[in-house]
Parts: C-alpha cells; sequence; structure tokens
C-alpha cells in the first residue's frame, strides 16, 4: 500500500491515507466520507452491474485496515454512508 502523505492546515499536521480517510494523528481522529455501502447491490437490484456487489466488503476493509493502522480515539463519518434508503436492509 501507498504511505499516507501529509498536509499542514492550520498549523496541523493531517495525513491523507490510501485507503481514503483523512487521519488527525495529534488529535487521535479519523475521518471517512461518503461510503456509499450497498450502491453495488443497488445497481444489480436495477439491473446495472457496473459497480461490484462486493464493494461494501471492500469499503469496510479498507476502513478497519485504517483503524488498525491508526488507532483512533474517534471515528468521524461524513455524507452518504448509505447509497440509498433501503441499503441497510440489503
Amino acid at each position: 500500500m501507498t504511505a499516507s502523505a501529509p498536509i499542514h492546515m492550520g498549523g496541523e499536521r493531517l495525513m491523507l491515507d490510501p485507503a481514503g480517510v483523512l487521519a488527525w494523528p495529534s488529535r487521535r481522529l479519523l475521518c471517512a466520507s461518503d461510503l456509499h455501502l450497498e450502491k453495488g447491490s443497488h445497481f444489480a437490484a436495477a439491473g446495472r452491474g457496473f459497480v461490484p456487489p462486493y464493494d461494501t466488503r471492500e469499503t469496510l476493509l479498507r476502513l478497519r485496515s485504517a483503524l488498525a493502522r491508526w488507532r483512533p480515539a474517534r471515528l468521524v463519518l461524513l455524507g452518504d454512508s448509505f447509497h440509498d434508503a433501503r441499503g441497510a436492509l440489503r
């Protein structure tokens, strides 16, 4: 996996993680956005299988990897966690 890339904002060092998350080490915070869980199953149900049906598993594995790497005290999830309103039911 590619190494994390540092950025600096407001005197703070933030890390852009290759798992697609932002780590704020000094605050022990990890931030992820727009997970869009069950996006693949949504499109598969509509007959449009251009997103693999295992996208939720891959997304959660990347998030788990980032959690293990950074060991945050807080996890902030922004945006759309599920792709659609029925996503949590699939």
